[in-house]
């Protein structure tokens, strides 16, 4: 079940309220590399932690293309601080489905936990009786400057020796253990995304009971409460949550050159304003085109991801983990172009560290870098594409299906 159309509608206007306000309070989060007091409050006086979370909790257990929106819109006021949210708001949903009953009894109790970190495996588990010994250096804790937990990822050992899944991988946990029980070590100092507080940690050596654990490799198949969309594991859910953000920063990047166009003029010669040259017009529809293409790609994929998890009950098959990886790889290329496009013409005005489009340059670079969206995702993708052409001919020659 979802909220209505009128609950969500009204969801989306709360976060462009909440965007006019981070928009102002970015340039002091960027330079304190976290967001500002002001900035948490509003985000977490939002009930947006909330929106994902499953019905069985509490939570409003919106879908995924609902939490996507609200995202994109908080990304376009801010993209610091829609980053941060998408982190800590993608944990607080896919945990509620994935932590066994005790753990989400414990976290859940007072209303959503906000849970910053990676599941990346970095640390040491060794499994002892009722839970892990555990122990880690970590990286990337997003949206650390709101947080009451801290999740952190490591590879599973027995006596000693490297566990093993059925898969053939290494098996890998998830922790999440309180903030006090956190070191906080900084180096968080970045041309991008600086107001996220990405923060490196270090959790241990301590013990993490059984059921303040989750599975990361093999992830949980089937979850135990909300939506089964949370069951499609990390290949899918990892670049997923990444999209959003991008297409929020790029939307605001575009909106911003626009307005300025018109007022934009060189003042050694008879140049017409920016917003008047054809070659400006031009750029800019296509760019716009080019976005609107790939939130749609973006739309149509959830469409898809959605239909397999409502009509399957076991893991989304290889062609959909390659479908969302070159997603993601094609909504940041897209991202990246509109961005770059919007501060090659905003002359002086992009370079102002107060500016909104430097602001974007800065921001949507950063988002570049991440590993989930890395530009091998096209190799990686390349079989199943090649697979899915190959077999179109087939059909087409036999007179197969569409």
């Amino acid at each position: 079940m979802t909220l209505t159309r009128v609950d969500h509608q009204r969801r989306l206007e709360l976060a462009h309220e909440v965007a006019v306000l981070l928009d102002g309070e970015a340039a002091a989060g960027a330079a304190a590399a976290a967001l500002t007091p002001r900035a948490v409050n509003a985000l977490l006086g939002t009930g947006f932690m909330n929106m994902g979370v499953a019905h069985e909790l509490g939570g409003e257990q919106c879908s995924y293309r609902e939490w996507a929106d609200v995202i994109e819109e908080v990304s376009r006021g801010d993209g610091a601080a829609g980053w941060s949210l998408m982190a800590t708001s993608s944990h607080a949903a896919s945990f509620s489905s994935v932590l066994p009953d005790g753990g989400a009894a414990e976290l859940y109790a007072d209303g959503p936990p906000v849970i910053s970190g990676m599941p990346a495996p970095r640390g040491h588990a060794e499994r002892v009786d009722g839970g892990y010994h555990f122990t880690g250096k970590h990286q990337f804790a997003s949206g650390s400057m709101m947080c009451d937990h801290f999740v952190a990822g490591g590879l599973v050992h027995e006596d000693g020796d490297l566990v093993f899944a059925d898969n053939g991988m290494p098996e890998m946990i998830a922790v999440i253990v309180p903030r006090a029980d956190v070191r906080e070590t900084g180096n968080w100092d970045v041309s991008g995304l600086a107001g996220t507080a990405s923060i490196d940690y270090e959790v241990g050596p301590m013990f993490v009971p059984e059921h303040l654990v989750v599975q990361v490799n093999p992830w949980p198949s089937k979850v135990y409460r909300g939506t089964s969309f949370w069951a499609l594991g990390v290949e899918i859910l990892g670049p997923l949550g990444h999209l959003a953000p991008a297409l929020g920063v790029s939307r605001r990047a575009l909106q911003e050159i626009a307005a300025l166009a018109p007022q934009r003029r060189r003042r050694d010669g008879p140049y017409a304003p920016v917003g008047d040259q054809p070659h400006f017009q031009y750029e800019l529809t296509r760019h716009v085109a080019e976005l609107d293409a790939a939130r749609l790609l973006f739309h149509d994929l959830l469409r898809e991801l959605d239909a397999w998890t409502m009509n399957n009950d076991r893991p989304a098959p290889r062609e959909l983990t390659d479908r969302t990886k070159l997603t993601a790889r094609y909504v940041h290329d897209v991202a990246v172009r509109c961005v770059d496009f919007a501060f090659d013409w905003s002359g002086s005005a992009g370079l102002r560290s107060d500016g909104v489009i430097g602001r974007n340059f800065r921001d949507v670079h950063a988002m570049n870098q991440h590993i989930a969206v890395d530009r091998h995702n096209y190799i990686d993708a390349a079989p199943s594409v090649m697979a899915q052409l190959a077999r179109g001919v087939a059909d087409f020659h036999t007179g197969g299906p569409l």
